[in-house]
């Protein structure tokens, strides 16, 4: 099985080739309701992108709390 290196919040982390972003958070018990995802940069739409996108080599992926109050 051939293996990737991405930046998750930071810190290197290895993954499966093949992995999509949905099992990368599935893995680490990640609710995609409570966080905002950004990969590259790029802030991804959690109902559409994340099913299907899968992680390719190098990148950077951050995730962000969404904190509710007033």
């Amino acid at each position: 099985e051939r293996r990737m290196k991405i930046i998750f919040n930071g810190t290197a982390a290895e993954i499966a080739d093949g992995t999509t972003l949905n099992a990368f958070l599935e893995e680490r018990k990640i609710q995609r309701k409570n966080v905002i995802v950004e990969l590259n940069e790029d802030v991804v739409s959690v109902k559409e992108e994340i099913s299907g996108r899968i992680l390719k080599d190098g990148d950077v992926l951050n995730l962000y709390s969404v904190v509710a109050g007033g």
